[in-house]
Formats: C-alpha cells, structure tokens, sequence
C-alpha cells in the first residue's frame, strides 16, 4: 500500500508539474502575444515617425527653395530699382538741360540714356522729338509742361508696378 501511496503522490506531483507546466507555458504564450503586439504597435509608431520626418523635410525643402526664389527675386527688383533711379537721373538731367536751352548738352544725355537703357527706347524717341521741336522753337513754360507730362506718362508706362512685384 505504501508504495500505491507513493505512485499516487507521484502521479499527483506529475500532475501538478503538468499544471504548472501548462500554466506557466501559458503565461509565457500571453506574454509573447503581448510583447508581438507592442512590437507591432511600436513599428507603426516608427513608421508615422518616418513619414513625419519625411514630410518635415519635404516642407523644409520648399522652404528653402521659396526662399532662393525671393532671394533671386530681391535681388532682380533692387537691380531694376537702381536702374530705373539712373534712368530717372538721366532724364532729369535732360529736363534740366531742355529748360536751359542747352541743346547739346541734351542731345549727349539722350544718346547716353539710349545706351545705358535700351527699354527706353520710345522715351529717347520723344526726347529727341522734343529736342528737335526746341530747336525750331524757344520752349516756353507751357510746352516745357507738356514736356513733363509727357515724360512721367512714359515713366508711367516704361517701369510699370507689376514688373516689381
């Protein structure tokens, strides 16, 4: 009898071992479809991390092209602006001399806005008309008036706002 004791303690320690066995592998079953599935979660949130970066670099890249663009376009108005400033000297300098009757001296600063500024082109066409004009005829307050109105209609038209912006 004892030793049926023993084989029944036996088989029952078996048993519980089996239990526990069976516990434990599923405890650890558990844990491996909790940590596969924080895995998983984690690789999701590595992916959206990714495409963040990437879409972060992206914006950053049509930053920095918009800012080439308006560094190219600061640079192209700041040119224009210098020269239409010259170009506007030079006509001045021409009224100034067209007031003076100096006839020559305006003949020379037309051929040299012609050359400096080839866009104003129709405008030397009238100075040299007006030139042409003073010649024949004294110029007098009022025609020195229509001059100017002239002339700032042309600059009008010549160096338009659009073209700065």
């Amino acid at each position: 009898m004892v030793r049926t004791e023993n084989a029944l303690a036996e088989e029952r320690s078996t048993d519980q071992n089996k239990a526990q066995k069976r516990k434990r592998s599923c405890r650890v079953q558990s844990n491996m479809k909790r940590l596969i599935a924080e895995m998983a979660e984690i690789r999701e949130q590595q992916k959206r991390i990714e495409e963040g970066e990437m879409e972060i670099r992206e914006s950053f890249q049509e930053i920095e092209f918009e800012q080439d663009q308006l560094r190219k376009k600061t640079l192209l108005i700041s040119k224009q602006a210098a020269r239409n400033q010259h170009t506007l000297h030079e006509m001045f300098k021409i009224m100034n001399a067209l007031e003076n009757s100096n006839l020559s001296e305006a003949d020379g600063l037309i051929q040299c806005l012609r050359l400096v500024s080839p866009d104003s082109l129709s405008l030397s066409f009238f100075l040299y008309a007006s030139l042409n004009l003073t010649r024949h005829h004294p110029l007098k307050s009022s025609s020195l008036i229509y001059i100017y109105g002239f002339l700032f209609q042309s600059l009008i038209y010549l160096f338009p706002l659009y073209e700065l912006l």
